[in-house]
């Protein structure tokens, strides 16, 4: 069985598409058994196109769907075969060093289902530059680590079990973007 599936969701997010494909490669440059698919809700800007120059397989959603992040993530799931499955946004980064410990969390704690924790999450400005979204919404300030909570948002590591015990992300929700 493959370790790792990495699922990339993405609309329009050419502006940060390779940034991101760039972090999980590097951050996964150790993991030899890993696939790494990027499922795109039919993108009319250069996202796949920038995407496809990146060693990734690409998932290409039809114009007309009713697209959200559930049914990107849901594609993903179906598509990928590792055993730990992370769902990434467009819009995010891996923070250097994150993946591994997320991992050797997963691998220790056998009770665990998923991992969260610190991504840089990017806001496009008109001027073209990023700011970290975390700053912007004052959502740095360090905050408790809870046993059972979820605040995962557009970056966690799941354990493919327990998506398997429990279900996976509900296509036809709509929530939050896109």
């Amino acid at each position: 069985m493959i370790e790792l599936s990495v699922v990339l969701i993405s609309k329009n997010q050419a502006w940060n598409i390779s940034r991101l494909i760039e972090s999980v490669l590097q951050a996964s440059s150790s993991i030899s058994s890993k696939e790494i698919v990027l499922v795109d809700s039919a993108s009319t800007d250069e996202t796949v196109e920038l995407a496809s120059r990146h060693p990734i397989s690409i998932v290409r959603l039809q114009p007309g769907q009713q697209f959200s992040p559930a049914i990107g993530r849901y594609v993903g799931y179906k598509w990928a075969q590792g055993e730990f499955v992370l769902f990434l946004d467009g819009d995010t980064e891996l923070v250097p060093g994150w993946l591994p410990h997320a991992l050797r969390v997963m691998r220790e704690v056998a009770n665990a289902g998923a991992v969260t924790g610190k991504v840089i999450n990017l806001l496009p400005s008109a001027a073209g530059e990023r700011t970290p979204l975390a700053e912007k919404m004052h959502m740095d300030a360090p905050r408790e680590v809870l046993w059972g909570s979820y605040d995962g948002g557009g970056a966690a590591l799941y354990r493919r079990s327990v998506l398997e015990e429990v279900g996976t992300f509900n296509p036809y929700l709509k929530s939050d973007e896109e």
